[in-house]
């Protein structure tokens, strides 16, 4: 029977010096959370601030650069896609007006709802680049 694990729960005791446990109550006692004393004193975590000012201020910088690098190439796609769009159209209409399959009025009006969204797109444009 001394060989067998014993089943179910074991309860240990552990006997220490009157003096040491209380050392240790003494000890737990005077250990208060990071945001106890950050609250009871907050000029004395002036120093962790001012690391996680930095820590933030240089993400939110990193951050920042690649949402702008990011925006100005898919600026630069969104770009080539509208002029390349515009152009097949006015090519297309254009050959259409030379076979006389358009007319003359309807080429007109096409040119100047181009135009008309061309000048909307800049301002756009302007407008997000002045943010």
């Amino acid at each position: 029977m001394t060989n067998e694990e014993p089943k179910g729960e074991l309860e240990e005791h552990v006997s220490i010096p009157k003096s040491e446990y209380e050392m240790l109550c003494e000890l737990a006692e005077s250990r208060t959370s990071f945001w106890s004393d950050a609250l009871k004193n907050p000029e004395g975590t002036k120093g962790l601030k001012e690391f996680i000012q930095g820590i933030l201020e240089t993400g939110l910088t990193i951050w920042g650069e690649r949402i702008l690098k990011r925006q100005l190439w898919y600026s630069i796609y969104r770009i080539t896609v509208i002029v390349v769009l515009l152009g097949l159209i006015v090519w297309i209409a254009t050959w259409l007006t030379s076979n006389g399959r358009l007319d003359a009025g309807a080429f007109t009006f096409l040119m100047g709802t181009i135009v008309g969204y061309i000048l909307t797109f800049l301002t756009k444009i302007e407008q997000v680049s002045s943010l």
